[in-house]
């Protein structure tokens, strides 16, 4: 994890988890999973999957990633990336709905995970449009009705992570 995603992990941590809870709510209304922006949320999702060697999603991983997921919605959220039919650039179609629960949109969403902001679709999002942005995966409940404890042992300490 570079120094810009550990300098902000707090942040991007609270972000994903409203990700997440976005893609709870397209499952839960039988729509299809939400793309995932790639962006410094994206890059902070990635990081946490890599650092705990998370590369089967057919695999139940322990420790923070599964924790924090079922923390946020009841259920471990899967990582699908690369073969989604819809990956590519356009709008974000649930800015919406993230506008409706949360407010505004964290800055977060429109810089790259080393920190850069994207001027444009920042300046664009600013004024009121809907910037094109770039999307490559997403999630997806996965091991529905699974309760935290047996997604993870219960000596794995709980959220907040610790800073190491």
């Amino acid at each position: 994890m570079n120094l810009f995603l550990r300098q902000h992990e707090v942040l991007l941590c609270a972000e994903l988890v409203k990700y997440f809870l976005l893609c709870q709510q397209a499952q839960q209304a039988g729509g299809p999973p939400p793309p995932m922006v790639r962006c410094a949320v994206d890059a902070y999702w990635h990081a946490v999957i890599d650092r705990e060697g998370y590369a089967d999603p057919n695999l139940l991983p322990l420790g923070f990633y599964a924790q924090l997921s079922t923390d946020a919605v009841g259920a471990f959220m899967t990582f699908r990336h690369g073969e989604w039919e819809r990956a590519g650039t356009g709008s974000i179609p649930w800015a919406d709905d993230y506008h409706r629960r949360w407010g505004g949109m964290s800055c977060l969403w429109f810089v790259c995970g080393a920190g850069v902001p994207d001027v444009g679709a920042l300046d664009q999002y600013l004024a009121g449009q809907q910037p094109d942005v770039t999307f490559d995966c997403f999630s997806e409940s996965g091991f529905l009705g699974a309760r935290p404890e047996d997604v993870y042992p219960p000596n794995v300490v709980r959220f907040p992570p610790a800073r190491a």
